[in-house]
Order: structure tokens, then C-alpha cells, then sequence
């Protein structure tokens, strides 16, 4: 796992054969840290940049406050629970 915001600081040739990189740098113009091309042939799984842990670290980051807030438009005497069941 990579996450240092400098573009390309991985090189392809530093991958350990059939390893899994998961690159979640941030750089302004949303670049990569591992270089990917040559990354991709020697490791066996590769997260792509962008799209690849950016939506799952912010589904992951943003589940407690939608469990919260599910969980406070559900209690007892809320116009909400009429038609349904309360959330678990």
C-alpha cells in the first residue's frame, strides 16, 4: 500500500512479482504514486488511479453518519415510522 501524493515514486521495477499494490496517493490531477503500467505486469491485483480506493475509503468513511442519521429519522413518535420498521 501506497500513499505518499508524489507521482510515479514506485517504480514497475520495485514490485515484488505477483504482489497486490493498492496506490491511495492523492495528487493534484488525481496521478498515481505507483507507476502503473509496469506495476501492472508484475503485481497481481492493481488498484487503478482514480477510481480505485477513493469511492471505497469514502463509502467506508461516510457509513456511520448514514447509520446515525437512518437510526434518528426512526424513533418512536417520528412521522417516518408510520410506513416503516425501524433501522437495526
Amino acid at each position: 500500500m501506497v500513499a505518499v501524493g508524489r507521482l510515479d515514486l514506485i517504480r514497475g521495477e520495485c514490485i515484488k512479482e505477483g504482489a497486490v499494490v493498492i496506490d491511495a496517493g492523492y495528487n493534484p490531477g488525481n496521478v498515481r504514486d505507483v507507476e502503473y503500467g509496469p506495476a501492472a505486469e508484475r503485481a497481481s491485483l492493481i488498484s487503478p488511479v482514480p477510481g480505485g480506493v477513493g469511492p471505497m475509503t469514502i463509502a467506508r468513511a461516510t457509513r456511520p453518519h448514514a447509520r446515525r442519521s437512518a437510526s434518528a429519522t426512526h424513533w418512536a413518535g417520528s412521522p417516518h415510522t408510520e410506513s416503516a420498521e425501524r433501522v437495526p
